[in-house]
């Protein structure tokens, strides 16, 4: 399991994610006596990289990732929260037709009210 879900429990009929509570706070609010290193922030998008692949791995897409969202843990790594507006997906190439999340840090092509893919930011990692 990655690091950013803690457990499932079953309850009666449903599953219940239980998850860690994560105290730190958000990643830009955490207070630091320096400025964030490169060599740091590089490690913080590794780790929102490597959630959200376990997440479409896991067939669900978050469709809310922002700053505010991305939570600091007690080990030093990123994990990811707030999973209201998230959807499961079937198949290998998901299609939304609806918008969920915030509009300031959404996709463009999620604003103009068409069928979308979740594959939008894969060609951003390059490095």
């Amino acid at each position: 399991m990655h690091s950013a879900l803690s457990l499932n429990i079953t309850c009666k009929l449903s599953v219940c994610p239980v998850f860690e509570l994560l105290e730190r706070g958000e990643v830009l609010e955490v207070p630091t006596d320096t400025p964030l290193s490169e060599s740091k922030a590089w490690t913080y998008f590794r780790d929102v990289i490597q959630g959200i692949e376990y997440l479409h791995y896991q067939r669900i897409i978050h469709r809310d990732i922002k700053p505010s969202n991305l939570l600091l843990g007690e080990d030093g790594c990123v994990q990811i929260g707030d999973f209201g507006v998230c959807n499961e997906f079937h198949g290998s190439d998901a299609s939304l037709s609806n918008t969920a999340g915030t509009p300031a840090f959404m996709a463009p092509e999620a604003l103009n009210n068409s069928t979308f893919s979740g594959k939008c930011g894969n060609k951003l990692v390059s490095r």
